[in-house]
């Protein structure tokens, strides 16, 4: 398929692979941690935020697939969250 501008066609499987290729890497860099946190409530998030800062690997496990516990929030399909402490 070309592209809108009439350039060159788009590789559409490579384009794919170089997605999944991207997401596979992250993936598997975390599967190695220092430590591993139950619960994405306001606690874990909070331990989660302050053991990274602290330099150590951290990976937060919810059986739910948004973060928060009781709180609401937005970016439920992103892949990774990212959490600045004001």
């Amino acid at each position: 398929m070309a592209d809108k501008a009439g350039g060159q066609p788009i590789d559409e499987v490579a384009v794919g692979r170089a997605i999944l290729d991207t997401q596979n890497r992250y993936f598997m860099d975390y599967l190695d941690v220092d430590v591993a946190i139950v619960g994405a409530g306001p606690a874990g998030l909070t331990a989660a935020y302050y053991i990274g800062e602290a330099g150590y690997k951290v990976a937060v496990f919810d059986r739910k697939l948004g973060v928060g516990g009781g709180m609401l929030g937005g970016g439920m399909l992103y892949p990774r969250y990212v959490y600045k402490h004001m």
